[in-house]
């Protein structure tokens, strides 16, 4: 699980946003104060988030309903090695709060049988009154 951040860019707009994002969006983010432009592997080396992380990360931030990244390839939800980032100068969207972070899906740990235990020894406990 990840914590989530708010933080309120600068940008050329008529109104005031305000992002909602993960740890992982945030950083990403924040390089963009420093470059203008980056490609995926730069991404990936300068913050050392794993793949299973930056991908979806980086597919909120460039989605075309919030895009606030813009990638060469905007037709795809992948990222080439060397495919080139930027800002979204024209940044627009209906609500102030626009949120980027993916859906958390939580699994139900189910209990286990009766009898069965947790894989570990079976013991079966009695309360007497």
């Amino acid at each position: 699980m990840h914590g989530s951040v708010e933080i309120k860019p600068i940008l050329y707009t008529t109104k005031p946003f305000m992002f909602v994002m993960n740890s992982y969006q945030a950083v990403i983010l924040l390089l963009f104060n420093k470059y203008n432009e980056l490609t995926y592997t730069q991404i990936k080396q300068m913050t050392n988030i794993p793949d299973g992380e930056l991908n979806p990360a980086l597919i909120y931030l460039c989605n075309p309903k919030n895009r606030v990244i813009e990638k060469e390839n905007m037709k795809k939800p992948e990222f080439a090695p060397e495919e080139r980032m930027k800002i979204a100068a024209a940044f627009q969207h209906p609500n102030v709060k626009v949120v980027f972070t993916p859906p958390t899906t939580h699994k139900k740990k189910e209990a286990p049988e009766p009898g069965k235990g947790d894989g570990g020894d079976d013991k079966e406990i009695r309360m007497e009154r």
